[in-house]
């Protein structure tokens, strides 16, 4: 799911945002299934369909702890971006918005996020990023 904040009590099916009201995306993961030491790819791809970023995030998942956790040794992770959501290890990442090339160059339209764990496709979503005077 997709939140203007960090926060998981924001979980909503909101896919469309403002991006004058906009400082950061943040794309919220939630693995219910899976346990050891793991790596997330998330793909945010343009309306055009090119490749704008892609962001790796290792993470530990088990099922007796419902929160996600750094991997030891492993690049590091920012502690607010390994949580949980609704019992269930979650891993955020986020997409600067404010001040970047999205804004500088108006990169407005539907965009596709594509998840992947390890080299696996998971799952696939899609957010619109409009101007302000856009319905």
């Amino acid at each position: 799911f997709f939140c203007e904040n960090l926060t998981t009590e924001c979980r909503s099916t909101n896919t469309t945002f403002t991006v004058s009201k906009l400082r950061d995306l943040y794309v919220f993961v939630t693995w219910p299934n899976v346990s050891g030491d793991l790596v997330q790819t998330v793909e945010f791809y343009l309306p055009d369909g090119s490749l704008y970023v892609k962001r790796d995030t290792p993470f530990r998942a088990s099922r007796k702890q419902p929160r996600a956790r750094a991997v030891p040794g492993a690049a590091p992770t920012v502690d607010a971006f390994l949580t949980s959501s609704r019992g269930a290890p979650t891993v955020i990442t986020p997409l600067a918005v404010a001040g970047t090339y999205i804004t500088q160059r108006s990169l407005l339209g539907t965009w596709t996020v594509r998840v992947l764990l390890g080299d696996k496709p998971v799952q696939s979503a899609q957010f619109t990023l409009k101007a302000p005077q856009q319905p």
